[in-house]
């Protein structure tokens, strides 16, 4: 960008005030405080916005402008209306809006709790948080605004608040890239845009059983046998929108069912669980004796292994990146880029992705992904201007936010693979209970 071009655009932004949604991302210390500096230079004002006080409190000691919603939702009067009829523009997509809808009921802590308690559907949660968003911008003179991922309650209601009121929205989240904030028109992971992508079979509508497409890494796994299969947050956006199963358990047992096959016992097959999510192994006891659990840290596991299994986490991106064969089980954004087959279970037909650094083509598309990446990712090691350039052309892009774009509705599932609880004995499970505080107390187990 040259000189002239910056100063324009300095010029017209620095008498504007922008919004900054960022949930409770305290891990994110680091990015966001050079992401405050570098926003502080481009607006007159600049405020953040977190869920909790605590997350407000943190982010003020280091200078930030920050309120929490936590603090200021006590914007009703004793009594007072909710207007569930218009905050939702007419143009949004239906089955998008369904989807989120949907999700919110994983999601119990998008207000504080005295609220929710009185408050449990989504829509009075939404238009409580529509009420106090469309406040804070009315008071603030926000023209506009960068939100957390996008798909939350909170962060949803304020996209929609933004775009209904006609302000510039751009939307963010850890970086894709180790050290970047990743930051997009439309969205982010499977809804974020990118200008064109590979997402084709190259007109291969044949049905393959699952280990026909592992065996397209043979060479390799003979020569070492090391499957990674990483596991997400059961919650997560990305396992309960953006995939085929209903939950981490299922795609577990789909595996699991896939693998009992004799082709599969010449395998290490790692499962590697996600920090933030409380794996529970008595729930996994079904596995096969070759599964084993993981207890290596990332690097170490992906460096042992030919292979990785996902369903649409970022480790997906990861082994690309590394050069590590990848088949992976969702929509994101590496996949709108990656080659698929299609595979039979249970009568229904599963698109898988794949990656396979011996192959030219899907060589070709790691390097699109990452072309692509850096348009979209604010380097924390990169100067200001790098940033100006990155910031400038991401809000500039010619698109809409996700939920009007009729197109990415192609993304979300609408069937999924559950595996239905079995009833439990609860009189076994009573008597099982002191019997094992019985064998406890005389060290008998």
């Amino acid at each position: 960008m040259e000189i002239f071009d910056i100063w324009i655009y300095f010029s017209f932004h620095i008498m504007q005030n922008i919004i900054v949604w960022i949930d409770s991302s305290i891990k994110l210390e680091k990015k966001l405080i050079k992401l405050n500096e570098f926003l502080l230079n481009q607006f007159r004002q600049v405020l953040f916005v977190s869920k909790d006080l605590s997350t407000a409190k943190f982010y003020k000691s280091k200078g930030f402008n920050i309120i929490s919603i936590e603090e200021n939702i006590n914007i009703f009067k004793e009594q007072d209306i909710l207007n569930y009829d218009n905050f939702m523009p007419n143009e949004i997509d239906k089955e998008i809006l369904s989807s989120i809808i949907n999700f919110y009921s994983f999601k119990k802590n998008s207000l504080p709790n005295y609220v929710l308690k009185e408050y449990l559907d989504s829509s009075s949660q939404l238009s409580i948080l529509e009420r106090l968003w469309s406040i804070l911008i009315n008071k603030n003179n926000i023209s506009h605004g960068l939100v957390l991922n996008g798909i939350s309650i909170n962060a949803f209601s304020l996209s929609l608040c933004l775009y209904k009121n006609k302000k510039n929205i751009m939307f963010w989240e850890n970086g894709l890239i180790p050290g970047s904030l990743f930051i997009n028109k439309s969205g982010v992971n499977a809804f974020s845009f990118i200008e064109s992508y590979e997402n084709n079979n190259l007109l291969d509508e044949n049905i393959y059983k699952l280990e026909e497409i592992i065996n397209l890494f043979s060479r390799d796994l003979i020569k070492n046998p090391s499957i990674l299969i990483t596991l997400q947050v059961n919650t997560d956006t990305n396992i309960k929108c953006f995939s085929p199963f209903f939950g981490v358990r299922d795609f577990v047992l789909f595996l699991n069912n896939e693998f009992k096959n004799k082709f599969y016992r010449k395998f290490d097959l790692f499962l590697r669980s996600h920090p933030k999510y409380n794996f529970d192994k008595r729930k996994y006891k079904f596995l096969s004796k070759n599964f084993v659990f993981s207890s290596l840290s990332f690097e170490e596991d992906i460096d042992r292994s030919t292979l990785v299994l996902t369903v649409n986490s970022t480790t997906g991106l990861e082994a690309i990146l590394n050069k590590k064969g990848l088949i992976s089980f969702g929509n994101s954004y590496y996949s709108k880029f990656l080659r698929f087959k299609y595979v039979s279970y249970m009568g229904y037909k599963i698109k898988v992705f794949i990656f396979n650094p011996k192959n030219k083509i899907d060589m070709s598309n790691r390097d699109k992904i990452l072309i692509s990446l850096k348009k979209n990712s604010l380097l924390l090691n990169d100067n200001h201007k790098q940033w100006l350039k990155v910031f400038n052309k991401v809000q500039n892009t010619d698109t809409n936010p996700f939920f009007v774009l009729n197109e990415f509705n192609q993304f979300i599932y609408k069937n999924k693979i559950i595996s239905f609880p079995k009833k439990n004995n609860i009189r076994f499970q009573f008597f099982k209970k002191y019997i094992v505080k019985i064998l406890n107390k005389f060290n008998l187990i």
